[in-house]
């Protein structure tokens, strides 16, 4: 490699090494050599900044001990392959107590959070059906380690389903800073969630309970949630159950409800209900343990169960009632999403609002620079959220102002 595409050195006599040394650092930063290539020799590169071969040989010490690169006896030095995962990896039993869970969950919880914000807003088919792949794929082997718990190999499956599920939402952001820092720090991410799935199966083998529809946010059943929200229930809950082998069909140990309000969707209900669970379970763990609490059977005639979410529900049917329209987007919010069509083209709508208006079921019945009323089958709704077919999300406003500035009063969806 040429010498005159190094940068231009300006070395002073104070420290002499680390000049140096941080002068190839940053040539190595800007790719001037890349993985594998030779540098100049010690000679070159003595004659080029204009100091000792000894300054230079200390230089390329201190870049070999800091894994930059590498020095073969007789060959030369190498720009080596670096990573900073296994310096993390030595860091990870540092962070393996109560302070040092906290800090690596407080760090996830601001990378995954602002990712899935971004990913609401910008994901596209091929991320979210990625997602979907990797969710199946954790289910399925934790459902695997969920009948043979002591097996540390299927342990060890699950706990790396969990990440490549939530890595996934990371690269959903389709930021290359945020895949590169949780990347750097699989090692920290992955025994904490190796901590929270061991702890979790084992405390509830121990009290032999189960945690029907909420124990945390990833075990919240979404199917569930989206179907409190489509028929239009006034509340939702949890319930601690004893554990069988039926799925949730174990004696009722206690119960807990809040209400469903207009403003909730099923990310909010999701919110709700995880910290409704923990709490719950934290108030009945000490007493049914004492023995003071005594569980109850269920009514097996009054048992129902949500099936899966299939495409053809997410699909509008502008003829149902207004009320059955805006629950049905709530219940979609923020994934999958409820969709219908507009020019043909799948039109998704994220946020909307009840509104009082009669007309053709589906037409267009207000326009304004700041809001689009649409008729349904019995009153009316506004949209607020949308995303048109090979655009990002965004507001109605943004809509009326861009793409769907030339629509019309009397203009239909679901054509």
């Amino acid at each position: 490699m040429a010498l005159q595409k190094l940068r231009s050195p300006k070395i002073r006599r104070l420290s002499v090494v680390d000049q140096v040394s941080d002068s190839i650092k940053q040539s190595l930063l800007d790719q001037v050599w890349k993985e594998g290539d030779k540098l100049p020799s010690e000679g070159e590169l003595a004659e080029y900044y204009g100091v000792n071969r000894l300054s230079v040989r200390m230089a390329l010490q201190k870049l070999s001990t800091l894994g930059l690169i590498e020095t073969r006896v007789g060959e030369g030095s190498f720009v080596a392959h670096f990573s900073v995962q296994p310096i993390f990896s030595e860091l990870a039993p540092l962070y393996d107590n109560k302070e040092g869970r906290r800090d690596v969950e407080q760090l996830r919880n601001l990378l995954e959070g602002e990712c899935t914000n971004i990913a609401i807003i910008s994901s596209t088919e091929e991320d979210r059906q990625k997602l979907k792949d990797r969710l199946d794929e954790y289910n399925r082997l934790e459902a695997i380690y969920n009948d043979d718990i002591e097996n540390q190999q299927k342990l060890h499956d699950v706990v790396q389903a969990d990440f490549a599920f939530h890595y996934e939402i990371i690269c959903m952001s389709h930021n290359k800073l945020y895949m590169d820092i949780y990347m750097m720090v699989q090692q920290l991410i992955s025994s904490h969630i190796r901590h929270l799935i061991y702890t979790r199966v084992h405390r509830r083998k121990a009290a032999g309970l189960s945690l029907g529809s909420v124990d945390t946010m990833t075990e919240a059943s979404h199917e569930a949630i989206y179907q409190s929200i489509i028929n239009g229930d006034a509340e939702a809950g949890v319930t601690i159950m004893e554990m069988v082998k039926e799925m949730d069909a174990g004696d009722m140990v206690s119960q807990k409800a809040l209400p469903i309000l207009d403003e909730d969707n099923v990310g909010t209900m999701f919110e709700k209900l995880a910290v409704l669970g923990r709490d719950l379970l934290l108030e009945t763990l000490p007493a049914y343990i004492a023995g003071e609490i005594k569980p109850v059977p269920q009514d097996a005639s009054q048992v129902t169960f949500s099936p899966n979410i299939s495409p053809e529900e997410e699909r509008l049917d502008w003829n149902k009632p207004a009320r059955d329209i805006f629950n049905q987007i709530r219940g979609m919010y923020p994934w999958p999403v409820a969709h219908t069509l507009l020019d043909g083209k799948r039109f998704k709508i994220y946020e909307a609002d009840l509104a009082e208006g009669q007309g053709q079921a589906g037409h267009i019945i207000e326009k304004t620079k700041k809001s689009l009323v649409v008729a349904t089958g019995q009153g009316a709704i506004s949209l607020k959220t949308v995303q048109p077919a090979g655009k990002p999300r965004m507001a109605i406003a943004d809509f009326l102002n861009g793409v769907g500035r030339n629509l019309e009063v009397g203009d239909a969806f679901g054509q």
